[in-house]
């Protein structure tokens, strides 16, 4: 079936044969060890209580000092959970089934198991559009572990302004302003139709990312969670919940979920 939802490797060649070449026929075809500098995951980064918050869960800390744009645990960066639409609305029916009342004997063991499943998708992942529908992927080194970063304060990932300010964060974004919201969105991908995203698109929404400014030896790795949220009708939810975690009003659904499970 996938054959008939992604354009053949024929086309993505013939697409980079342009005289104007396209700048994702280099970018999104696998990384050049010798023009990345990567710092890999064994070396630059471990897991431990996160600093930012007495009530938030695990965190993601610098192990030795990592200087300004260099890229993160690109090792890993092609090596994902994915979950195409179709496989998260199987999923997310398992649930919704497992949490009606009344049913067979085994429903609550179903339920739990389903929900944790359910809650370690968008807990953990990004989503994105394709195929028109919502898809996430789950990073599956530690890079999942990076937390967000409150009123623009974090410094990993890709400012995309040229004059490298952040426009939006969770604390000033107007939730009323549908313009606003759609610019925020539509200045991610910017991209016209290309094969090679369509071919490399695990690749493409995993990479890009790099360290914003020099960082120290113990502090904490933290990532801009308004760029995760793949789907727009749940961009006023997310942003409420980042408000709330932010001013020590909540926690992030992970957390919570472990909070009432143990």
């Amino acid at each position: 079936m996938m054959r008939y939802q992604l354009p053949p490797k024929a086309v993505e060649t013939l697409y980079c044969r342009q005289d104007e070449h396209p700048y994702e026929c280099d970018y999104y075809v696998g990384f050049d060890p010798a023009k990345v500098n990567n710092c890999p995951a064994s070396e630059c980064l471990k897991v431990e209580k996160s600093r930012i918050s007495e009530f938030a869960g695990r965190g993601l800390i610098a192990a030795r000092d990592i200087p300004e744009s260099t890229a993160l645990a690109v090792e890993g960066s092609a090596q994902q959970f994915s979950f195409p639409p179709f496989t998260f609305e199987v999923v997310q029916s398992m649930s919704d089934w497992a949490s009606m009342e009344g049913g067979q004997d085994n429903l609550p063991l179903v339920k739990k198991e389903y929900n944790g499943f359910y809650t370690f998708i968008p807990g953990y992942g990004y989503g994105s559009i394709l195929l028109g529908k919502i898809h996430y992927a789950v990073e599956s080194d530690i890079m999942l572990f990076a937390n967000h970063g409150c009123n623009g304060s974090f410094n990993y990932g890709f400012i995309e302004s040229e004059d490298g300010e952040i426009k939006f964060t969770e604390s000033n974004i107007d939730l009323d302003n549908a313009a606003e919201i759609m610019e925020h969105f539509t200045s991610r991908p910017g991209d016209p139709y290309s094969p090679v995203l369509d071919r490399n698109w695990r690749h493409s929404l995993n990479s890009g990312d790099y360290i914003l400014r020099d960082v120290k030896e113990g502090e904490e790795i933290l990532c801009d969670y308004l760029s995760f949220v793949g789907y727009i009708i749940e961009f006023k939810e997310e942003v409420l919940s980042l408000r709330a975690q932010c001013a020590g009003e909540g926690v992030g659904v992970v957390t919570e979920y472990e909070s009432e499970s143990f």
